[in-house]
């Protein structure tokens, strides 16, 4: 059977075992049972090479039929996206990099910033900076960015978002832009200490200022950092030093 259009051709195919023609399928066929095999191939532009899928089922469970046929026809395209989704993160996890894992502040892209997978995180960012952004490429200016320096930074939000070329793909993940980063260095020792649980006339004693001094500081930071709580800031702190 098979299914054509403008983009891609898609062939689905019920094969018996006994055509296989490979010893070590048939190996696996004997030993898990396995009776009815259905092949699902995406070629382009009608050539013999392409993506290829295969489900099997054991010989108690009902035969593929012309449903399972059309509607694996048209589940392909997606599952070999997904496919190569899972390949290019493995690829990506062979790197050496650390926690490097599909999630919400991760996303994956072609080179030419077609949008494969993309956490909610990254999107959430994404469109903050470009609130027309539709989800399937990335904005031109992003990715010239990304391409040239290797990350970009959203002020209001206080993260970045940084690239990494793998193969034909480029893995994106957010990061939370370091506390040292945004405030001065007195106040992020003050802070430090704040979200630590230190309190306003501790830390006052310990930096040599008053116990004012140290609210209005702390308050400040707060405005710097788009947090307006004590929990707030230690979430924070956790965050950027889980990240460092």
């Amino acid at each position: 059977m098979a299914r054509t259009s403008a983009a891609q051709a898609v062939r689905v195919s019920a094969v018996p075992y006994s055509e296989l023609g490979c010893d070590g399928a048939l190996e696996c066929v004997r030993r898990w049972g396995l009776e009815r095999q259905m092949v699902i191939a995406e070629l382009e532009d009608g050539a013999a090479a392409g993506e290829w899928l295969s489900l099997h089922r054991r010989e108690s469970d009902a035969p593929f039929d012309e449903r399972d046929r059309t509607l694996l026809a048209l589940l392909m395209p997606h599952l070999s996206e997904a496919r190569a989704v899972s390949r290019s993160l493995s690829l990506a996890r062979a790197s050496n990099e650390p926690v490097l894992t599909p999630g919400r502040h991760r996303a994956l892209t072609l080179l030419d910033g077609t949008v494969l997978h993309c956490g909610s995180q990254v999107s959430e960012y994404i469109g903050l900076g470009w609130p027309d952004w539709d989800g399937v490429r990335l904005p031109s200016p992003l990715l010239q960015k990304l391409t040239c320096e290797g990350s970009v930074t959203l002020k209001q939000r206080g993260e970045s978002i940084h690239a990494r070329q793998f193969s034909d793909s480029l893995l994106l993940t957010v990061k939370s832009v370091p506390l040292a980063a945004r405030l001065t260095r007195r106040e992020h020792e003050i802070v430090q200490y704040f979200g630590a649980g230190r309190g306003y006339k501790e830390i006052a004693r310990r930096c040599g200022l008053s116990p004012a001094t140290v609210r209005n500081i702390v308050q400040r930071s707060y405005r710097k950092l788009g947090i307006n709580s004590k929990a707030q800031l230690a979430r924070l702190i956790y965050r950027t030093e889980v990240e460092a």
